[in-house]
């Protein structure tokens, strides 16, 4: 893997803020290219899902989670 420079005024941005240019970056990834899952990344998320919808009230949304991070909670 090659290594990127990140520019110094990106690293200086609040943590809240890098965290939402990653999740814009990585949608801009995702909107570019059908990314495969294995049987294995498969299989969790399907476990994942089935835990989720027999616990629903777990767990947080990503809009609060972005907005924890962003309060710094």
């Amino acid at each position: 893997m090659s290594q990127v420079n990140i520019p110094p005024d990106i690293l200086a941005l609040p943590i809240a803020e890098r965290v939402e240019l990653v999740a814009k970056i990585w949608d801009s990834i995702a909107e570019d290219a059908a990314i495969g899952l294995t049987d294995g990344d498969r299989k969790i998320l399907d476990q994942r899902l089935a835990n989720h919808q027999k616990h629903p009230d777990q767990g947080m949304s990503w809009e609060a989670l972005k907005k924890e991070l962003r309060d710094g909670q």
